[in-house]
């Protein structure tokens, strides 16, 4: 009885687990970057969001602050002293 049936199943089993080795790590890796990816991109719509959200509080001071300068400017013009009015001294 010859050993070459043998040694030849062994030769392919040793061939094929390691191209399966090598097709699972080659998709370990495929996650590992698809998993960075997704992690990077939630951090990014976070930020995202909080600069939004910091760009709505911003125009809401800058039309706050709008408002009580238009309100003091009007203010001013209606008790500023007329053309009518003399100082006496």
């Amino acid at each position: 009885m010859s050993a070459q049936p043998v040694l030849k199943a062994e030769s392919y089993d040793v061939w094929m687990r390691l191209i399966i080795a090598l097709f699972g790590t080659v998709a370990a890796a495929g996650f590992a970057v698809a998993w960075r990816g997704l992690i990077h991109t939630s951090e990014l719509q976070l930020r995202l969001v909080r600069a939004s959200e910091q760009n709505l509080h911003l125009k809401d001071l800058s039309l706050a602050a709008a408002g009580l300068a238009t309100k003091r400017a009007i203010l001013s013009i209606s008790f500023a002293p007329g053309p009518d009015h003399r100082q006496t001294g």
